[in-house]
């Protein structure tokens, strides 16, 4: 927080995002980038998005995606590795590690999607978190196999799930 404010002139508060205070109706755009999984109330969390987001405003969501059609492949393999003789792969897929990010929410996009209505915003787009801190050209050919068996199948295979709600209702 500090180092904001020294280096950026930026104030930055933390908490939880209800014990802040901020006014109502006052935010264009909110992002939730890989945060929704971290929170411990997630309808609070978006219904308080709801409540500072300006009539017509936008709420950017990221979540993993937790569907059965990510993990079914996941659980295929861990289980050919734990048949495997080879004990390295199995300590490698098998339990979390200590230190390991540890999500205490898990969405698949149907979840999301109820979620984020439940919340009073409207879903206006869901489709797959294309952003890469560090994009290759393996990174940019899973975009674009996600993005096509998407258009294909309308089934997000990808791991990630990117939704844009907007404030006003369905």
């Amino acid at each position: 927080f500090e180092l904001a404010r020294i280096h950026y002139g930026i104030t930055l508060r933390g908490g939880p995002l209800g014990a802040i205070a901020l006014p109502a109706n006052r935010y264009d755009v909110i992002t939730l980038w890989h945060v929704l999984e971290h929170v411990p109330d997630v309808r609070a969390t978006l219904s308080e998005v709801a409540r500072l987001l300006r009539p017509g405003g936008l709420a950017m969501i990221a979540v993993p995606n937790d569907s059965l059609a990510v993990r079914l492949p996941v659980v295929i393999a861990r289980d050919a590795i734990r048949r495997s003789p080879r004990s390295n792969l199995r300590l490698m897929m098998g339990a979390p590690v200590p230190g390991d990010e540890i999500h205490l929410q898990h969405f698949s996009q149907t979840t999301l999607t109820r979620t984020v209505r439940r919340a009073g915003m409207a879903v206006r787009y869901v489709g797959i978190d294309d952003h890469y801190p560090n994009p290759t050209w393996k990174t940019d050919m899973k975009v674009r196999i996600g993005a096509t068996l998407l258009r294909m199948t309308r089934t997000n295979c990808f791991p990630t799930i990117l939704l844009v709600a907007e404030t006003g209702g369905d």
